[in-house]
């Protein structure tokens, strides 16, 4: 009787620690995947704002040496 009772219980105690170890590997991937998410977030307005500034001056210099080549530079830098 307890051999058929660790028959059953053996496997199922497997099955749980299987389970368990899963769980903790999927909590570990979602975590880190949370903390880059977070991260490329926070990088993204002052990267914004840096391009917004290289538009700027871009178009500043274009107005007072009226260039064609800064012309062409602004519209590159648009375009990225």
């Amino acid at each position: 009787m307890l051999v058929g009772l660790a028959l059953i219980a053996v496997p199922l105690l497997v099955a749980l620690l299987t389970a368990v170890l899963q769980i903790r590997n999927l909590a570990d991937t979602g975590t880190k995947i949370v903390i880059q998410g977070v991260a490329a977030r926070a990088r993204q307005p002052g990267r914004c704002f840096g391009q917004i500034a290289s538009l700027e001056r871009t178009a500043r210099l274009y107005d007072v040496l009226a260039d064609p080549k800064l012309l062409d530079l602004y519209r590159t830098q648009e375009d990225a």
